[in-house]
């Protein structure tokens, strides 16, 4: 026998009952724990279950906004499940009955269903929903305009499926732009019916400063002139010729302001290049001129324009860009007829968004391209020149 003290059954029951002791009190804990995570967790849900209804409660007194929840079908994306609908978003969609309705865009007016579809594609792919849409016809048979907004909030495969969401009835307010765009339309046509009568009455006086007024300047200096080959030089007669002169002068630059005579004879490409020459004189600027087309086939009141918008692009360039080089183009486009004028002056800081960029001369030709359908590009930036274009369909 070794020197080795033998293990009896008592002490292998005694071992097993440790362990178990052992086992028991770990469990006990870890129940003591489950049991504090279980009371927070009911706490938790406790809370949730008060803010649910709180948010619940705030929907349904909400009366200018309407909130929903709709479970949308990945496959086929016209349609869908209202699983809650406030009373706000009812009253606002004049739907009695809108957990009956998987596909709102069944009720779209037909010019916005398309629109509401591929806003609906592109939520499936962001998790962001929004649309101004007509939708749900009201009883007279007038279209109440709906904006809606709406996030989603991922299902355990991470597909936006399920869209809370926000919705206003902004009938009013599309009617009130409507009636605004409506009336911003009917005053650009009376402006430019005031700019096609303001040139025929330009037309006409230039006519009779040049027919009746220079003609009958031009047989007085005549008359006078064979008068005074027998007056001394310096003598009255000879002082009343050179007024007479000047008054011939000017009364022919003031008829070629009202209306260019070179345009009406030879058209709107002669009548940019004498344009351009004149500032040469008047100014000592270089003004180059180019063109690709004659453009004889031109209507008048687009040919009328676009020279009086060279006209005061290139005063204005004149004037303020301190410019020692300018072109001045006319071409065709994709746009229709174009007419660029740059130069390489000191520009000006030009924002898009101002309503009135540049002055009143800019506001004004952009406001009769917008009746004519036509464009107003600029570019330009301080110390960087500036590059204007006007494009008109004809």
């Amino acid at each position: 026998m070794n020197g080795k003290p033998q293990k009896t059954g008592n002490d292998d029951i005694s071992s097993d009952k440790d362990k178990l002791l052992k086992e028991i009190s770990e469990l006990e804990e870890q129940n003591q724990l489950l049991k504090a995570e279980i009371t927070q967790l009911e706490s938790f849900q406790l809370e949730c279950d008060r803010e649910a209804t709180h948010l619940r409660n705030l929907a349904e007194l909400s009366r200018d906004m309407g909130i929903y929840r709709l479970r949308a079908d990945i496959d086929n994306p016209e349609r869908g499940r209202v699983l809650y609908m406030s009373p706000a978003a009812k009253r606002i969609l004049g739907v009695p009955n809108p957990m009956d309705h998987n596909s709102w865009f069944a009720y779209c007016h037909p010019d916005d269903q398309k629109l509401g579809l591929e806003r609906q594609m592109e939520a499936l792919r962001t998790g962001v929903f929004r649309l101004d849409a007509r939708l749900f016809q009201n009883e007279d048979g007038s279209w109440r305009w709906v904006r809606m907004y709406a996030f989603a909030t991922p299902n355990e495969k991470n597909e936006k499926d399920v869209f809370n969401g926000f919705v206003w009835d902004v009938t009013a307010e599309k009617r009130a732009r409507q009636e605004a765009e409506q009336k911003s339309k009917r005053l650009r046509r009376l402006s430019y019916q005031l700019f096609q009568e303001e040139e025929r009455q330009r037309k006409n006086i230039a006519g009779v400063l040049h027919d009746k007024i220079g003609q009958s300047l031009s047989l007085l200096r005549f008359s006078l002139a064979r008068e005074a080959k027998t007056e001394t030089q310096g003598s009255a007669l000879h002082q009343c010729l050179t007024i007479l002169d000047q008054i011939i002068a000017e009364t022919r630059t003031l008829t070629t302001e009202l209306y260019p005579n070179i345009l009406r004879q030879a058209g709107l490409v002669e009548a940019l290049r004498w344009l351009c020459s004149m500032g040469h004189e008047v100014m000592g600027i270089d003004i180059q001129f180019d063109t690709n087309s004659e453009h004889k086939d031109l209507d008048n009141d687009i040919a009328i324009f676009l020279y009086r918008t060279a006209s005061e692009l290139l005063t204005n360039c004149m004037k303020h860009s301190g410019a020692a080089r300018v072109s001045l183009s006319l071409f065709e486009g994709r746009e229709g007829l174009c007419m660029k004028m740059s130069d390489n002056g000191r520009g000006f800081v030009y924002n898009d968004e101002k309503a009135n960029p540049g002055g009143f001369g800019l506001f004004s030709i952009r406001e009769k391209l917008i009746y004519l359908e036509g464009r107003l590009d600029i570019e330009t930036a301080p110390g960087a020149g500036t590059e204007i274009t006007v494009s008109v369909p004809y």
